[in-house]
């Protein structure tokens, strides 16, 4: 009967989570936990496997109509309010006379939240005075950046108030351009989803105080876009269907971006050798891997003068020349037809023949020349969605955030897909670095949409429910995509069957399996696969940060104590209750005070509070766990997790130059260990019902009381810390990622 009630509240726990009533959830976890007791943690495991392999109801089905298959649809906007800080960056030179109807249409915007960073790139007119009248009249939210010299470009100028600006998003308002007091208002609202990069708004030109032109108009022949209705499109969408035709942002001054901070010097350098097309290149670098907005709920107005560079540079070779340099950047990161390339030259030849009826359009081949450009796809990066679970705590949860990251720090082109399985945790999204666009999928069924519109060329998974739905997507939709793997242990501990169904269903479509412990080899070995060049060893890395070393007083940990910290999920295969015991039984030997710090939370998290006594701290889930590595004396992690592959808390904890206190489980020896018999660590014996508390109290006993030994595992804890730097790991993604490309075979 009870096995009958158990099956009961399991369909009922998937029906909940598959339909979303996660409070629900909760309470029903509470009656599991009492039902279950120790089988709890298990028994939860292999539902959530289950439910992200269940179907979501509903079609999936994208709304017909050209245009509307183009629009952005299919994540989740940001719950609640959103009135995020704007960085209002305003660069002048020599605009004295636009200055206050530009500045007035600022600070009299509708939207409150922003501030102000005057630019003045030492103008010679009124420029400087009117400049410090604002400053001063709207001191509160205002700053002023002056030059002494000329910097002599616009980009220096925009990277200056860049690395000044606070605000999450960005808007570069040109000193002789003004807007609707609108603006902000709608501008903001688009950014709802975090996926998107930027936001631009209709425009009118204005000559001599009347209107030439619109939207409308300079856009005209971009036929698969609607310019009278605002919409949501992929960077890569707008790029094959309008951006690799026209700059369609004819204005930085209609636009509203992410703040990912200062612009890389590669963009930089690119920008700066051209008069005209360098915001075009800046806008297709910001806009990468995410979606984009248009709105015609507000207006731009965009002074055009008669003897400004643009409209010169347009009747000159170079305005051929830097189309060319604009075509192989997209040659070089979008995913792009040589076609697009030969609508180029026909348009460039019409714009020839318009400048100079009598000329020979034909010297528009010299100057776009399309072999050369289409010689660039040699150096395309794959764009790639690195997939998640959900935002949550563990391994294989965070990890590819920091690949995300990195990845985008190092300028490739990247995704991060969060399938959203279960609730997510606010300390984890802290984790996505501003430059990550994040997508949470409003429905599994979209997949395939959503993998087409992004352009995605490969998605990367590192939990074995999202392998095997994103493998059974690829495997029976046509989708131009690779997949590649990274097995962080949980093959391991799920049941056979499952493991055996979703090692078949993988093999079908994974074109390399990066592992990072051997044992994640055995579930493959087993189903009688062939260890070839498909499986990669490669080690998990963790990022350089700057540790800000948290004050011990603030949480009443005593400053001559020896501190632990131990960082994992709280479920009781990671020991949290052992290491509890183990500090109460060294103290009673030490003659130096043992506490411990706890980070994380889990099912455990209310008996190991009920566990502890004065020496133990628990903390929650953090962000920033190097922190706390930095303020403690040494890491911790009693696991006996079967999952456990290379643990990232010991990565990340060896990372800042501290030792580790481990289990002798899976790679963990590997990691604190180097082949010259330097050692980081001090490791605990496995048992058969897990870890020996008196024997990690014992240890634990000995180091704090052990300066001398202490001393040299910290000595060895600095020297490991290259080992596990991210940006040299994700590099060797790459080239992974390079090699799955050029394999030949279908793409699933």
């Amino acid at each position: 009967m009870k096995n009958l009630f158990r099956a009961f509240l399991a369909k009922v726990y998937i029906g909940l989570t598959s339909t979303g009533l996660r409070k629900g959830v909760r309470a029903l976890d509470n009656v599991l936990k009492k039902l279950l007791g120790r089988n709890y943690d298990k028994t939860i495991l292999r539902l959530k496997f289950r439910i992200a392999n269940e179907s979501v109801k509903g079609s999936g089905k994208v709304p017909e109509g050209r245009f509307r298959d183009l629009c952005w649809q299919f994540e989740e906007e940001l719950p609640g309010a959103y009135q995020p800080l704007v960085s209002v960056i305003v660069p002048n030179y020599n605009h004295a006379p636009y200055l206050k109807e530009r500045l007035d249409s600022i600070y009299g915007q509708t939207y409150g939240n922003f501030e102000v960073i005057l630019l003045d790139d030492c103008s010679t007119d009124e420029s400087r005075e009117i400049l410090e009248q604002y400053r001063l009249k709207y001191q509160d939210s205002t700053k002023a950046i002056y030059n002494d010299m000329n910097c002599g470009h616009i980009f220096e100028q925009w990277n200056r108030g860049m690395q000044a600006a606070a605000g999450e998003l960005i808007w570069i308002a040109e000193s002789d351009d003004f807007c609707k007091e609108n603006f902000l208002e709608e501008m903001v609202r688009c950014f709802r989803l975090p996926s998107l990069r930027l936001a631009f708004s209709r425009c009118e030109f204005i000559q001599n105080g009347t209107k030439i032109w619109d939207t409308e108009a300079y856009l005209h022949d971009l036929s698969s876009i609607r310019w009278d209705r605002p919409f949501r499109m992929t960077a890569h969408n707008l790029v094959r269907f309008g951006f690799s035709v026209h700059n369609v942002i004819p204005n930085v001054s209609s636009a509203v971006f992410r703040n990912t901070g200062a612009i890389p010097d590669e963009i930089v350098k690119i920008c700066s050798g051209m008069q005209l097309s360098g915001d075009w290149i800046f806008y297709l670098y910001v806009m990468q891997g995410g979606t984009v907005a248009y709105t015609n709920k507000t207006v731009d107005y965009y002074r055009i003068h008669e003897k400004s560079t643009s409209l010169r540079v347009q009747r000159e070779e170079q305005y051929y020349v830097e189309f060319a340099e604009v075509s192989k950047f997209i040659v070089r990161n979008y995913r792009v037809s040589i076609n697009c390339l030969q609508q180029n030259l026909e348009n460039l030849k019409a714009h020839y023949r318009q400048n100079y009826p009598m000329g020979d359009s034909g010297k528009v081949e010299e100057l776009y020349r399309i072999d050369e450009i289409w010689e660039q796809r040699h150096k395309y990066r794959p764009h790639v969605a690195l997939a998640c679970y959900a935002l949550k705590s563990g391994g294989g949860e965070t990890y590819p955030i920091y690949l995300a990251n990195e990845m985008h720090t190092q300028n490739y082109p990247v995704t991060l897909l969060n399938f959203n399985i279960e609730d997510e945790e606010p300390a984890i999204r802290k984790l996505i670095g501003p430059g990550v666009p994040v997508i949470t999928l409003k429905n599994r069924n979209f997949l395939k949409t959503v993998l087409t519109q992004l352009g995605i060329d490969i998605i990367h998974t590192h939990q074995a429910s999202i392998d095997e739905l994103v493998a059974n997507w690829l495997v029976n939709n046509d989708i131009f995509c690779r997949h590649v793997i990274t097995l962080h242990g949980m093959y391991e501990c799920i049941k056979e069957e499952d493991c055996r169904r979703v090692v078949k269903q993988g093999s079908l479509c994974c074109q390399k399996y990066i592992y990072i412990a051997d044992k994640n080899l055995n579930p493959f070995k087993k189903e009688g696969m062939v260890i070839d060049s498909r499986f990669v060893k490669l080690p998990n890395g963790v990022p350089r940060v700057s540790v800000l070393k948290q004050e011990r007083a603030a949480f009443g940990i005593e400053e001559s104590a020896f501190l632990f910290v131990l960082a994992s999920r709280g479920i009781r295969e990671k020991g949290w209750l052992e290491a509890i015991e183990a500090v109460k039984l060294a103290n009673k030997v030490s003659a130096r005070r043992i506490q411990m710090l706890i980070l994380g939370d889990g099912p455990i998290m209310e008996e190991a509070r009920r566990a502890a006594d004065e020496n133990v701290f628990f903390r929650g889930t953090v962000p920033d766990v190097s922190d706390y590595y930095s303020m403690g004396d040494m890491g911790l992690l009693p696991s006996f997790f079967s999952g456990e592959s290379y643990p990232l808390s010991v990565a990340e904890c060896l990372s800042v130059g501290k030792p580790v206190m481990a289990t002798a489980l899976a790679e963990i020896p590997n990691q604190i260990r180097e082949s010259d018999g330097c050692n980081a660590g001090i490791l605990l014996d496995m048992r058969e019902n897990g870890i020996d508390v008196n024997e990690m109290a014992g240890k634990m006993a000995a180091i704090a009381q052990d300066q001398e030994r202490y001393g040299e595992l910290c000595q060895c804890a600095q020297r490991l810390r290259s080992r596990f730097d991210l940006s040299v790991i994700v590099r060797k993604h790459f080239e992974i990622y390079k090699e799955v490309m050029g394999q030949e075979g279908t793409l699933c």
